[in-house]
């Protein structure tokens, strides 16, 4: 991995060196690789709880023979198709799966990350259950789960006398899930890796897929995630990549620079999402942290404002010219950009480490605990709460893009002088036309010098919850929704509710924390709804202030 910091960072440097000599003097690479909880909280009930969920420093985890033997089961027999459940390590799943294509052994994996009740409708179609497998890779059950779960059972047409080896459950030993299965169906239990969450779970079998758990491609990421951790003990800490990546992100959020943005080549998206949510989940907590920028269109220099700091991924080939033209003109306009090369599957093993170290560590310079959820267990136990009863929470007061009074309030809200970002959160399928309209829109509020993400609660509620329940102020949230025919997804009937609910105890949550929101109905034909509301932002944003 090649990594370098610009000249931007030179005016940093007197900061970077003070906390690199507070961290060497307080022996804090010594102290992350013996497990010491305590370089983030004094509180021992909160030291307890960190203890818990620091097995990723352990991985990547060498496969046990009885995982292997289980994985071959699948491989080899007659399954076509493999359906894999994971939402919360969907992120990991995703990017593995990414490096996977074009590996021609069957089954075909199909992954389900969301619970967005056309996509799932879409992912199961034509689907022939003699032939179908389904695995459940999670550390609980959360509502997610179980919901996804039922619906994978009815498709499968499981029950009480169905082979135990066409439903397996990926999960910690006495877990929720394996409790709660023990009741529904008969399914082959697989032991999870301990004291890992699925956030850091992309280096275990937890947060990858049976694709890459074949014995070539797992040494070479083993070796690789091996070779990064050794150079991640380093103790002179300048030498020390992932100290030194946590340091630069810790102090450069204290000094306003806090919206992490990742340029990277389509080949390599999948690692920068990857990044994306796993710094926002880990990091932004308590109103302090990193808000991740992943997908967004590049602008002008001149466009950005002076909250960034820019991360560009690279190939190491030619294709990385134009970035690197671009970040070269954000660098020299004063903007900080740091540059990794990823070339190879083992490059984003070794990236996995050094980012995993780097939140560490940017935890303890922002007094954040990167391994609690705490508004996640709030909000899963309040869908709960809804869910199990007929009441269901007074859903939020959409306007329809078709009502004036929207765009008085968006006006409202985007002229906001302190507001430094836009988070558009999406409660509908991210089809092709539809990321082309959240292009256009984010290239629009972009060139106003708002920064902008994409937040999609039904496919990653860990990544959306911290982001955008415990983010900083300065945000402004754009709900979006539509409406849909429902009258053939009637299977999936569970889904449906749990979006709808999930969406209204959002929005609750939100008001609570007196966060700036507009939620938007798009109608049924979404994508002509996503398209009046870039027209209407036309006529906002032209009184935003300079």
């Amino acid at each position: 991995m090649d990594s370098s910091a610009d000249a931007a960072l030179q005016p940093y440097l007197p900061a970077l060196t003070a906390m690199l000599d507070r961290l060497t003097a307080e022996q804090m690479v010594a102290r992350l690789w013996a497990h010491d909880p305590s370089l983030w909280y004094p509180a021992a009930t909160t030291q307890a709880r960190i203890s818990e969920r620091l097995g990723w420093l352990d991985a990547p985890l060498p496969v046990d023979p009885a995982l292997q033997a289980w994985i071959n089961a699948l491989s080899s027999s007659h399954y076509t198709a493999i359906l894999w459940i994971a939402v919360d390590a969907g992120a990991s799943v995703r990017l593995w799966q990414s490096l996977a294509t074009g590996l021609a052994a069957p089954p075909r994996l199909i992954l389900l990350d969301t619970v967005e009740p056309q996509t799932v409708h879409q992912r199961l179609a034509g689907l022939d259950p003699s032939k179908t497998a389904a695995v459940c890779a999670a550390v609980e059950l959360t509502p997610e789960v179980e919901a996804l779960c039922d619906v994978v059972i009815d498709v499968l047409g499981l029950n009480t006398s169905s082979s135990k080896y066409q439903f397996s459950a990926l999960t910690s030993s006495g877990s929720s899930l394996q409790a709660w299965l023990d009741h529904r169906v008969p399914y082959h239990f697989v032991a999870a890796p301990a004291r890992v969450t699925e956030r850091f779970a992309a280096l275990t079998p937890l947060g990858s897929i049976p694709p890459v758990l074949r014995e070539g491609p797992l040494e070479r990421l083993q070796a690789a995630a091996e070779e990064m951790q050794h150079r991640c003990q380093h103790t002179t800490l300048p030498y020390n990549p992932g100290v030194w990546l946590g340091v630069v992100l810790g102090i450069l959020a204290q000094h306003g620079r806090d919206i992490l943005t990742l340029i990277a080549p389509w080949e390599l998206q999948p690692l920068a999402e990857w990044i994306a949510l796993f710094v926002g989940g880990s990091l932004a907590k308590h109103r302090r942290g990193l808000v991740p920028v992943v997908g967004e269109p590049m602008l002008p220099t001149t466009a950005y404002g002076r909250a960034r700091i820019f991360v560009q991924l690279r190939l190491g080939t030619p294709k990385d010219m134009t970035f690197d033209e671009q970040t070269a003109a954000l660098a020299g306009a004063g903007h900080p950009v740091l540059r990794f090369t990823v070339s190879t599957d083992a490059d984003h093993a070794a990236q996995i480490v050094c980012w995993q170290v780097a939140v560490a560590v940017a935890g303890v310079i922002l007094g954040v605990n990167p391994f609690d959820e705490p508004d996640t267990v709030a909000l899963r136990a309040a869908l709960q709460r809804h869910l199990g009863t007929s009441a269901p929470p007074t859903p939020p007061l959409r306007l329809s893009v078709n009502n004036p009074l929207w765009e008085e309030q968006c006006h409202a809200i985007l002229t906001h002088p302190l507001a430094s970002y836009v988070a558009l959160v999406l409660y509908n399928e991210r089809t092709p036309a539809v990321e082309a309209q959240l292009v256009a829109l984010r290239a629009r509020l972009g060139q106003t010098g708002l920064a902008t993400l994409v937040v999609e609660p039904l496919r990653d509620p860990l990544y959306a919850t911290q982001v955008l329940h415990a983010g900083r102020p300065q945000g402004i949230i754009l709900a979006l929704s539509g409406e849909h025919e429902h009258g053939r997804l009637d299977r999936y009937h569970r889904l449906t509710q749990l979006s709808a609910v999930r969406a209204a105890v959002d929005a609750a949550a939100w008001t609570s924390m007196g966060r700036t929101t507009l939620h938007i109905n798009l109608g049924r034909d979404v994508v002509n709804g996503l398209a009046r509301v870039y027209a209407a932002l036309e006529t906002c944003i032209s009184d935003r202030p300079e």
